[in-house]
């Protein structure tokens, strides 16, 4: 069996997000990927656009969908389902990498 290191990901709090049509937010984040809660199920495989909501500006990335799937809630009073969304990153534009780059903080450059 082959092992392949991964960026190491870091959690992520309080980061509001849009992808494709859904709303959700960052549960964690890495220099190639993160870790979304979304408001809809979104299909593997597919691209979509990201915009990310920072307090100092609001970014875009492109990421590719690498597993979609049901998520427990995590307040019982939510009246929607949540999806927590993996996706990989394939186009980060500069500024959206500096960005990336200060949320990630040291583990920016680290593997697991």
């Amino acid at each position: 069996m082959v092992m392949r290191e991964r960026a190491v990901r870091v959690p992520v709090d309080g980061v509001s997000l849009r992808i494709a049509a859904a709303s959700g937010r960052l549960v964690n984040i890495s220099a190639t990927g993160a870790l979304i809660r979304a408001t809809e199920l979104l299909t593997p495989h597919f691209e979509y656009p990201i915009y990310l909501n920072l307090p100092a500006d609001r970014i875009q990335l492109t990421g590719r969908v690498i597993r979609s799937g049901s998520a427990p809630n995590e307040t019982e009073l939510r009246q929607r389902e949540d999806y927590l969304v993996a996706v990989r990153f394939t186009a980060v534009p500069p500024v959206s990498r500096v960005a990336v780059a200060r949320l990630c903080g040291s583990a920016f450059t680290l593997k697991e």
